[in-house]
Parts: structure tokens; sequence; C-alpha cells
């Protein structure tokens, strides 16, 4: 990097401040996405709720406030429960993870094209590369449950369950899928920068993101730094003010969620804020990585008196 080059984290935040519609754009496409999958969860909720049969027995124990009662209460109700809850979800997820494809790929090309307007932007790879984030996010999904599946097949004897030999499976299954999850999801996270600026398909975008973060890991690596802890450094700052506020006893219980609610709203903002900063500073880094490296001309040192006598001298020639 030249020293008269600014850092890329400094560029994404300049490039932000040129374009401050980009963030009205961002938290657009995502509050959007975030308030209908709210939606698709409580009538999926309240579906599965109105499956489940509560007798007067129940009713008579839950209201007892005996510990034991109500969770005796609790586990008749909930009893078979599973299954209806499982075809719930098995219509829910997927629904959910379309939604967020659509919405990802409008929300992303949008960005894209203000971040670089002399981009190709294209919907249809970054559509197939939202696509395959969201299928990755349901596969992980699926491998948190067989993972735990797998640890309580390991670790049961007959009808007990033996807790340590079941963490010492699980745990490292878990890590094992957290661990593939967020690699894959970052090649893909980076990958519609390279499919705008290159102009090339999903897969080819995809391979374009691992070679960049191979030539220039360091540099992604630092933006990432960044980037994560301005971000826990204003999760703190949220969590410190709720608490303060949760506990203030001047307050009403009205007064102290519409505050909460303002919290966290306020939160996402400065989330989505810093999410559009570092995919600007990603824009230019791959930048920099496509651009050619110019190679310094040597300076040409003039010949020294003693070279100088030394040379022969030119013969004149006849005419």
């Amino acid at each position: 990097m030249a020293g008269n080059e600014t850092s890329p984290a400094r560029a994404g935040f300049t490039a932000v401040a040129r374009e401050p519609r980009v963030i009205a754009t961002e938290i657009a496409w995502r509050w959007t996405f975030g308030a209908a999958a709210l939606v698709l969860l409580t009538m999926g909720a309240l579906a599965w709720l109105d499956t489940l049969m509560v007798s007067d027995t129940d009713r008579l124990m839950l209201r007892s406030r005996q510990p034991i009662l109500m969770a005796d209460a609790l586990s008749h109700i909930l009893a078979g429960s599973g299954a209806r809850l499982l075809r719930i979800l098995a219509l829910l997820l997927p629904s959910i993870a379309a939604l967020w494809t659509v919405a990802a790929t409008v929300g992303r090309a949008l960005t894209l094209k203000s971040l670089a307007p002399d981009a190709n932007v294209k919907a249809r790879p970054i559509a197939g590369l939202n696509f395959l984030r969201a299928a990755l996010a349901l596969a992980a999904l699926l491998a948190y449950f067989g993972s735990a599946f797998v640890a309580s097949t390991v670790a049961g004897r007959g009808e007990t369950l033996d807790p340590s030999i079941f963490f010492v499976v699980f745990v490292p299954l878990l890590a094992l899928v957290v661990v593939a999850w967020s690699t894959l999801n970052w090649y893909l996270s980076v990958a519609p920068v390279c499919a705008a600026l290159d102009g090339s398909g999903a897969m080819a975008a995809f391979a374009g993101a691992v070679r960049l973060s191979r030539r220039r890991m360091a540099t992604l690596s630092s933006v990432g730094f960044i980037f994560g802890l301005l971000r826990a450094v204003a999760l703190v700052a949220v969590f410190m003010v709720s608490v303060a506020v949760a506990e203030a006893p001047w307050m009403s219980a009205a007064v102290q969620i519409a505050l909460l609610v303002v919290i966290s709203l306020a939160y996402f903002v400065v989330a989505d804020w810093l999410y559009v900063a570092r995919l600007a500073a990603y824009i230019e880094i791959a930048r920099r990585d496509a651009a050619p490296e110019v190679a310094p001309i040597a300076p040409v040192e003039a010949p020294s008196p003693a070279a100088s006598e030394a040379l022969p001298e030119a013969v004149p020639r006849e005419s």
C-alpha cells in the first residue's frame, strides 16, 4: 500500500458519508424483512399454540403456582406436540429463507450500485449467492440438531443420558459446524462485491472472494477487527443503558418498554451503518487488489567524470 493511500476502513466511512442514502436503503430492506419474518413467526407460534389441548386439570395446576404441579401441567400440554411443531417449522423456515433471499438480493444490489456506481451490478449472481447463504443457514441449523442427536445417541445408556459424554461429543461437533458455517458465510457475503466489480456469475464470484481473501488476508482481517470492535462497543453501550433504564425506579413499566424499544432500534441503525461501511471497505480492498501494480522506475544516474573519460570518443563519419 502506498504511503498516500488511506486505510480501507477510513475509505469505507468516507464512501458512506458521500452516499448517506445507502444507509437508508440498508435499513429499509433489513427492517422490512425483519418485520415480515416476525409476522410469519408470530403466525406460526399461534398456529402451534392453537393445536395444544389444555384441560381443566391443567389450568388448575398452572394456577396453583406450585413449580412441580406447573411443570407436570406443561409436560402434559406439550406431550405429542413436537411433531406438529416440526411440521410448522418445515413450512415456516423455508418461507423465511426465500423471503430473505429476495429482500437481500434487492437491497444488496441497490447498496452496491450506490457504493460503486461504475460497477456492473447484476441481480442474478447476487440472488444465487443469497440463495446459497440461506441454504447454508438451514443446513447449519439441521447440522446443529444432528450434532445433538449424535451426542445423545452416544451418551445414551438405556433411558438415561450421561451429561459428560454428551458434552464431550456435542461441543466439538457444534464447534465444527460453527466454524464451517461462519467461514463459508463470510465468503458468500464478500462474493457480491466480486460479482459487481468483475461482472461474473455466482460461483465465479465465490471463487473470486476466496482468492481475494488469500491475497489480502491481513487487510481484510484488520478491517473485520475494526468494525467488529466498533460493533462490540456499541453493543456494550446499549446493554449498559438498557440495564440503567430497566432498573430506574422512577419510570413506569410502559415508559421503560418504550425506551428499550427505542434503544434497540438505535442499535440496529448503528449496526446497519457499520455493516454498510464495512462493505464499502471491502469494495476498496477489491479495487486495490484488481489495480495493476506499477513497479517504481529507478532513477538514472549520470556517469561519473572518470567513467566519462574512459569512454572512447566517437569517430566522425567521413563525408
